[in-house]
């Protein structure tokens, strides 16, 4: 089970906080036979950081916080923009 999430911005971080959420719930709640060493989430940012619009401490809070729940953060080059 995977996911890509495209843009850091608010709406692409609900989407991804909804998804952490969800697969948390599928996994421990509902115990299904999901291995969360193989569940995979992406998030894509063409940003410099995520939240761009907010201040800087409230992107390294949520880039820690989506890293501590394994997420895979990427950004896209500057040059294939």
């Amino acid at each position: 089970m995977g996911g890509l999430i495209v843009g850091g911005e608010p709406k692409g971080m609900e989407t991804a906080g909804v998804l952490s959420e969800l697969i948390d719930v599928a996994i421990r709640h509902d115990r299904l036979r999901l291995d969360p060493d193989r569940t995979r989430v992406s998030l894509v940012n063409v940003q410099s950081r995520l939240l761009p619009g907010l201040n800087p401490w409230a992107s390294e809070y949520a880039t820690r916080a989506l890293r501590a729940s394994g997420w895979i953060l990427s950004s896209v080059p500057r040059s294939a923009r």
